[in-house]
């Protein structure tokens, strides 16, 4: 639901936008003073902290997946070798 009031607090609801700088705009070689938004900075220092943390949990989770299925065929061969000796041991008793 709108409002009885404009956005900018006028009654007839006419919206009147800033004031731009063309020549700014349009040339931005020109433009030296830039607005410095104070969050940036900031932002990408936590990134940047973050992004080796990352990596490390990775290679951790890499080397955990290697030693599980390291494990895993290790114990897949030891059940073929208990196998093959179960056959053998029963095929001498008969």
């Amino acid at each position: 639901m709108a409002s009885p009031k404009g956005i900018d607090g006028n009654a007839d609801g006419n919206v009147k936008f800033p004031a731009v700088d063309a020549e700014g705009e349009l040339n931005p070689r020109k433009t030296r003073d830039f607005p410095e938004d104070p969050i940036s900075p900031n932002v990408s220092n936590s990134k940047d902290l973050k992004e080796p943390a990352e990596a490390t949990e990775d290679e951790e989770n890499k080397k955990a997946a290697k030693l599980k299925s390291m494990f895993i065929m290790s114990g897949v061969a030891v059940a073929v070798i208990a196998a093959i000796f179960a056959i053998t041991k029963k095929l001498r008793e008969k």
